[in-house]
């Protein structure tokens, strides 16, 4: 069933230009929820199409247990890594691995410490901007 439901749901989002991600099956008593990761960088899914998918799923599930779907969109391709590879493979032959890592990233903060160094001043002013941080840093050597 589970393998039924996958490709069901893989064959619906490819001609929609939407990246699926690993389908999560939960089961419950009476029902199965599935829970189905995608990523849309343009435009949103019509009611008519998400219904259509839900019926396509129900009558493939052959038991009489009732399957509810969860579609979970993710504004960005690195919340799920099977999201993100496969966002990868697409852009590989148009952009260098450089311009794709500043297009993921480019709102992402690397840290959201407040005492993290920036790249920009280990740059300008060496590894330690402070010289009695720089002091203590040092490894004692013997003289």
């Amino acid at each position: 069933m589970q393998l039924q439901i996958t490709s069901i749901i893989r064959v619906f989002f490819a001609p929609l230009k939407v990246i699926v991600g690993t389908p999560k099956f939960i089961f419950k008593t009476n029902k199965v929820v599935v829970q189905v990761p995608y990523f849309m960088p343009k435009g949103s899914l019509v009611e008519s199409q998400i219904n259509a998918l839900g019926t396509a799923i129900a009558d493939s599930a052959s038991t009489s247990e009732v399957v509810e779907l969860r579609l979970v969109r993710l504004q960005y391709p690195y919340l799920d890594s099977s999201i993100l590879a496969q966002y990868l493979a697409l852009n590989a032959r148009k952009y260098n691995f450089l311009r794709m890592k500043k297009r993921l990233f480019k709102k992402t903060p690397i840290s959201s410490s407040s005492s993290a160094v920036s790249l920009k001043d280990t740059k300008k002013n060496g590894i330690f901007s402070d010289a009695s941080l720089a002091k203590e840093k040092q490894p004692n050597l013997p003289t």
